[in-house]
């Protein structure tokens, strides 16, 4: 199975992504879908939207991810009732044939609305944000000679090759849950490797994201406002799961 979205640390949710449907997208439904609440079978079960051939499923997702993956917005940019983030739905679809990864969201919002009477609206909203700028004492960054290899964005670990600094902006506002834009004016691609203690590590006190950022990469994030476009919750009722 091929994954799309996996364990809710997600690059998909990229800065400065817009939420929604574009104007000229032109909605696109699941041929059939099939919806049931989650049943835990235990620890260690798997989380995510993943795909196969003919078939798109979700696991162990609350509706509150899925709403959020929907329309492309992170934790500050939705308003919904609290028990969203608490009941779990499997859910296996069949896209149509010939469907494009970019209708994806599109097929979704429209699942949710029909099965889910999901209605929602759009406001803007100023939230707590950052700019990432170069420290005084410049740079430590190193620039890229190629190629990109990977790129991985996780509780501790920024690392990856061929990183612009939109990319690496992108990552950290995931990882903050915080509006992050590229105030550096570098323009390269560069390798990148960013460790830090996460907040729940215990025993020592560790390093923190801010420090490492410019003792490690020279960087660092300065406290701001941003306008963010904000998907609020109308109306949403549970379906009778099929």
């Amino acid at each position: 199975m091929r994954s799309l979205l996996t364990g809710w640390l997600v690059v998909a949710f990229a800065a400065g992504q817009p939420a929604g449907q574009t104007p000229d997208q032109t909605p696109v439904a699941f041929e059939v879908a099939s919806i049931k609440l989650h049943v835990t079978s235990g620890v260690n079960e798997r989380s995510g939207i993943g795909e196969t051939p003919g078939l798109i499923r979700v696991e162990n997702l609350p509706l509150k991810a899925l709403i959020k993956f929907a329309y492309g917005v992170r934790d500050y940019q939705f308003n919904g009732p609290s028990w969203l983030d608490s009941v779990r739905y499997d859910v296996v679809a069949k896209p149509p044939a010939g469907y494009t990864q970019s209708q994806f969201r599109s097929m979704l919002q429209v699942l949710l609305a029909d099965r889910f009477k999901l209605a929602i609206h759009h406001e803007s909203k100023q939230v707590g944000a950052y700019e990432l700028i170069v420290v005084r004492s410049g740079s430590k960054l190193q620039e890229s000679t190629g190629p990109r290899t990977f790129f991985t964005a996780r509780p501790a670990l920024i690392s990856g090759t061929m990183v612009s600094m939109r990319e690496l902006a992108g990552a950290l506002s995931g990882l903050l849950d915080r509006p992050t834009s590229d105030h550096t004016a570098l323009a390269g691609v560069y390798d990148v490797k960013l460790e830090w203690t996460p907040d729940s590590a215990t025993g020592d006190v560790g390093i923190s994201i801010f420090t490492a950022l410019q003792e490690q990469l020279g960087l660092k994030l300065e406290a701001t406002k941003a306008p963010v476009d904000v998907v609020v919750v109308d109306h949403v009722e549970k379906p009778t799961p099929d």
